[in-house]
């Protein structure tokens, strides 16, 4: 149970981060997919399948907040999470840069395509004016910069936690 805890409190901190932190960049640096990229790399390299779920929530969380870049996005967090799913488990190995990099770039292209159609039938319904470019070029950023994300995710992941798990099994075994 205080095993839940730490890892709900861990991505709630990473969620207000990317949320409050990292949207208040200037502009090619507010598209830095933060929560995406420790969402793929914990799907895909530790094979935790609960992680969709968080995935999930952080959409319901930047539509409780209102910060997101269009509305519902809980349903394109949610098609997503089932893109990154079928990409995980059918098409791309789990242990690989390139498997992983392709996976966030394959999912960050379904999340422009449900925020275009989203922007679409708004635009037509409610007279909402978006502009496409602005949504194109801050998905083509966001798909640059998990790519390099994940070149930095991996190395202090394994570096930081390979430690730790060597310190605990050491201090469990005396």
């Amino acid at each position: 149970m205080l095993r839940f805890f730490a890892y709900a409190l861990s991505m709630l901190l990473l969620y207000v981060t990317e949320a409050s932190f990292i949207y208040a960049l200037p502009h090619p640096l507010s598209s830095i997919p933060i929560v995406l990229v420790v969402s793929i790399f914990l799907y895909q390299y530790k094979m935790q399948r609960t992680q969709l779920w968080w995935f999930i929530g952080f959409g319901f969380f930047l539509d409780l907040l209102g910060v997101s870049i269009s509305p519902f996005e809980i349903f394109s967090h949610a098609i997503a999470a089932c893109v990154l799913y079928f990409l995980a488990e059918r098409v791309f190995t789990n242990r690989s840069y390139y498997g992983m990099a392709a996976t966030s770039i394959v999912v960050i292209f379904f999340l422009c395509c449900f925020r275009l159609v989203v922007w679409g039938v708004l635009s037509v319904v409610d007279a909402t004016w978006f502009s496409l470019h602005e949504l194109v070029v801050f998905h083509l950023w966001s798909a640059f910069f998990s790519s390099i994300l994940f070149l930095f995710v991996v190395p202090i992941y394994l570096r930081c936690f390979a430690r730790t798990k060597a310190y605990v099994a050491r201090v469990l075994q005396l």
